[in-house]
């Protein structure tokens, strides 16, 4: 014999109160932003954009720079990937294990980006699923 039939309120409710990543929508359950997410060790992650802007012409002389502010990224564990936008657009790097106010200080650091040679854009992404290769970027 099936039991009563619980409206669909209960049922989110129980869904909510044992998942606490999910919150509670009058017709269903939604993930939280990365920011809540960030105090249950999981971080958010960003691809940030570095376009070239007018100077462009002057990325040879502080190329050096940026390949320093490059390597520290990787080296602080905070750069997952860093690569050429096609065609001559510029970069992009994906970034995690950072909150978005110290990676847009990490950027701002950045020689192209105080001289102006990029202009950048961050993107936060709140990661939900991933390739079993990628499930460490989950937390």
């Amino acid at each position: 014999m099936r039991g009563r039939r619980q409206r669909p309120s209960h049922r989110l409710e129980r869904v909510a109160r044992s998942n606490p990543g999910y919150l509670l929508m009058p017709t269903t359950c939604y993930r939280v932003a990365a920011a809540k997410r960030l105090n249950r060790g999981t971080y958010a992650m960003f691809v940030v954009l570095l376009k070239f802007a007018d100077n462009k012409a002057k990325a040879g002389q502080f190329m050096d720079g940026h390949r320093d502010w490059i390597k520290r990224g990787f080296d602080d564990g905070v750069f997952l990937l860093a690569g050429s936008l096609q065609p001559n657009l510029g970069g992009a790097i994906v970034a995690h294990k950072t909150s978005r106010a110290d990676l847009q200080g990490r950027v701002n650091s950045d020689p192209f980006v105080a001289e102006k040679v990029v202009s950048a854009e961050i993107l936060e992404i709140a990661p939900a699923r991933a390739d079993e290769r990628l499930k460490f970027l989950l937390g």
